[in-house]
C-alpha cells in the first residue's frame, strides 16, 4: 500500500511553533447590577476533537443559516479552556448569584473560533525572501483547509 509524505510537518517546533493562549473578558452581573469580569484563559490552539464536534453537528436552519447546537457550544468551550482555569470557568458560569447574557457565551465561542481560524500557529519568519521550512503535500489540502474557515455574526451561528 503506497504511503504519502507527512502532512503539517514543522523543522523547528521549538522556534517556529506560537501556542500562547488567549484571554477573554466574561462580563456579568450581580443581582444588584454590578458588574463582574472573569478574565478567562483559553488555549492558544483549539484541540481538533472540540472542532471536529462542532463541524460534525453544525445543521442547516430553514433561513439557510448553519448552526451548532448549545451543548456543542458549550462543550467546546470547556475543551477551549486553559485546563488550570477549568474548574473556575465552571463555577463562574454556574454561579447562581451573577447574571450572564445568554448570548455572551456564545459571543466567547464565536470570537474563539474566529481568533483560532484567523491566527497563525507558525511564528512568521524574520526575512521574507527565505523559503518556507515546509512544503504541502497536495493544492487541494490547502484549498480544503481554507474553505472550512467562515465569519459569522455573534448571534452562536457558524
Amino acid at each position: 500500500m503506497p504511503t504519502l509524505d507527512p502532512i503539517g510537518r514543522v523543522a523547528n517546533p521549538e522556534e517556529e511553533l506560537d501556542f500562547e493562549p488567549v484571554t477573554i473578558p466574561i462580563v456579568a452581573y450581580t443581582k444588584d447590577k454590578k458588574e463582574v469580569v472573569k478574565e478567562v484563559r483559553f488555549r492558544g490552539v483549539m484541540p481538533t476533537g472540540a472542532a471536529l464536534e462542532v463541524l460534525r453537528s453544525i445543521t442547516v436552519n430553514r433561513r439557510g443559516e448553519q448552526t451548532v447546537p448549545p451543548a456543542v457550544v458549550m462543550a467546546y468551550l470547556d475543551a477551549a479552556v486553559l485546563p488550570e482555569d477549568v474548574e473556575s470557568f465552571r463555577e463562574f458560569i454556574s454561579d447562581s448569584a451573577i447574571y450572564i447574557e445568554q448570548t455572551t457565551l456564545f459571543e466567547c465561542y464565536v470570537q474563539l473560533t474566529e481568533w483560532y481560524s484567523e491566527r497563525p500557529t507558525r511564528r512568521q519568519s524574520g526575512s521574507r525572501g527565505s523559503p518556507a521550512p515546509t512544503r504541502r503535500t497536495s493544492q487541494a489540502a490547502a484549498r480544503s483547509r481554507a474553505s472550512t474557515t467562515s465569519k459569522r455574526s455573534t448571534s452562536g451561528k457558524r
